[in-house]
């Protein structure tokens, strides 16, 4: 594939478009890193608020448990939101700069799907509700490890516990109100936390937990994050924290209130998007998220969709595309805009924190 780039507002934009030659593999500020022996290596950082994951014999080590999440996690967003989330929330205890990223290797699949069963006899650690009991709330374990750089042996262990807000496994599903979900994810928690203590390894390990509620199935925007604690020995858990982000979907609905509204950002997106279709009419649809943590907005994600482009009309829409969001989006926070049609990606658009100007690709 060759990516074209645009610096929009420069003079030359289109020229500078078509002579742009072949994409290299990577980007110039990730390249692997030997670390001690000729055995490991890590992956190099895109910046200085990611992890570095380990490189074992040249290769990235996947998750022992990989596959359960995806599916048995109600929707692509909120297993996103999980793994972001998590890692986002593994920095306080496990800072970027003394700590190596990699997935789960401790949790079995075995393991995962004992946990999250009805009890039954033939799943006595089954922590959801015997048949009839009712809904079933744990869904998920999505587990992190976190390695010291010093060494590269383990230093510590996030786990995601995943929650339902609605059980889909009837019919009809059954709404879970917010204090049951808090409450039974507090026992489940510490249910989880004795099992993982009798895995090898993991018997005196620092772990921290994050509860994490799904969103509906339909819901775009994802489920978040609402409470944490940590274990640094044994099978006590640190008096529970809570988490403050969300995923809010934009527009806001007629009435709602949130962080969205509260700071414009919403009206924003609506001038943005009334722009777009007034430039090119046979956008199908066009829907964002805007990421929030702590009360301040964090990212701004923005897909619009239509059927096809011809050449000369992805330029140009990407174009004025990254020329609106200059115009209208003066926030502190990263966005991110992705133009797809039924073929793929065809355009995207990317504006820093702290950037005057957004930068354009165009893929063909």
């Amino acid at each position: 594939m060759k990516r074209k780039k645009i610096m929009i507002g420069l003079i030359g934009a289109v020229l500078l478009l078509a002579g742009c030659g072949k994409l290299e593999k990577g980007t110039s500020n990730i390249s692997p890193n030997q670390a001690s022996g000729d055995k490991t290596a890590t992956t190099g950082q895109l910046n200085d608020s990611s992890y570095q994951a380990l490189l074992v014999d040249g290769k990235y080590k996947t998750g022992k448990a990989r596959g359960v999440s995806k599916s048995t996690v109600n929707s692509n967003y909120n297993l996103s939101n999980v793994e972001k989330g998590l890692m986002e929330m593994s920095k306080t205890p496990y800072p970027v700069d003394k700590f190596l990223f990699q997935e789960g290797q401790y949790i079995s699949r075995e393991d995962i799907i004992q946990l999250i069963s009805r009890q039954s006899d033939g799943a006595p650690l089954g922590l959801n509700p015997a048949e009839g009991g009712g809904p079933i709330i744990f869904e998920q374990i999505v587990e992190q490890n976190y390695l010291s750089k010093e060494n590269e042996q383990l230093g510590g262990v996030s786990l995601g516990i995943v929650l339902n807000s609605v059980d889909y496994s009837t019919t009809p599903p059954v709404e879970i109100d917010d204090g049951t979900v808090n409450s039974e994810g507090q026992r489940i928690a510490g249910k989880v936390l004795e099992r993982v203590r009798t895995i090898k390894g993991l018997e005196n390990i620092p772990i921290t937990i994050g509860l994490f509620k799904q969103a509906t199935r339909d819901d775009i925007g994802g489920g978040s994050y609402f409470a944490k604690a940590t274990s640094k020995s044994g099978n006590e858990l640190s008096g529970w924290e809570e988490v403050n982000e969300a995923y809010l979907v934009l527009p806001a609905k007629e009435g709602e209130q949130n962080n969205a509204t509260n700071d414009g950002l919403s009206n924003k997106f609506t001038d943005f998007k009334n722009s777009i279709q007034s430039f090119f009419p046979n956008s199908s649809g066009i829907s964002g998220v805007a990421a929030y943590r702590n009360n301040e907005l964090q990212k701004l994600t923005i897909v619009i969709e239509t059927k096809y482009f011809s050449e000369t009309e992805i330029l140009n829409f990407t174009q004025f595309i990254s020329t609106t969001v200059d115009t209208i989006f003066n926030i502190n926070a990263n966005i991110e805009v992705q133009v797809n049609t039924l073929e793929g990606p065809q355009g995207f658009v990317e504006k820093q924190v702290g950037s005057d100007k957004s930068v354009g690709h165009v893929f063909n």
